[in-house]
């Protein structure tokens, strides 16, 4: 399955490097994900797996609170390689710092993992894990294996919420 991605422009997609950029990352990301057509930042986005500035401008600065809106995950890829631009981290660590979540991958291998997961995320959403567990650790130190979050009810309900998994757990005893 691939990726849904929106590119998204802050002025406009006819500028020369926006178009060649979203090209570069057509070819680059072929195998992972399917390139929608570039939607101006702010507009209402079609169904998608995430966004994608191929192109990051200092508009950035003036428009957190467009960027914060979008409801899908966030990746910045502005260099003809796949990743972000040295240049363009002062923009991401903006954004971080205002508390919107963004990617920024600084190795094309990376970019290809952050794409397959975006993905991934949709597949999950119609998935229930099946856990089969009494007693945790049972053994010689059980109760180190009980101090662990993933036995919380809370991290199931977290997980659920975040990314739409069940997780069922079933006794073996029953």
């Amino acid at each position: 399955m691939k990726a849904r991605l929106i590119p998204l422009y802050f002025q406009s997609a006819d500028d020369p490097e926006f178009r060649g950029q979203c090209e570069k990352l057509e070819e680059l990301l072929r195998e992972e994900a399917d390139i929608l057509e570039p939607r101006p930042l702010g507009s209402t986005l079609p169904e998608a797996d995430a966004v994608i500035f191929p192109q990051v401008l200092g508009d950035a600065y003036r428009r957190v609170e467009e960027i914060r809106a979008i409801p899908v995950p966030i990746i910045i890829a502005t260099s003809e390689f796949g990743m972000v631009n040295i240049w363009d981290w002062e923009i991401v660590d903006y954004l971080r710092g205002r508390g919107i979540q963004v990617f920024a991958p600084y190795t094309l291998d990376l970019t290809r993992s952050i794409v397959r997961a975006c993905a991934l995320r949709k597949e999950m959403k119609e998935t229930s894990f099946l856990l089969f567990q009494d007693n945790p650790g049972e053994g010689m130190q059980a109760s180190i294996f009980k101090r662990f979050f993933w036995w919380e009810q809370e991290c199931i309900e977290r997980i659920r919420q975040k990314f739409g998994v069940q997780a069922v757990k079933k006794s073996f005893k029953a």
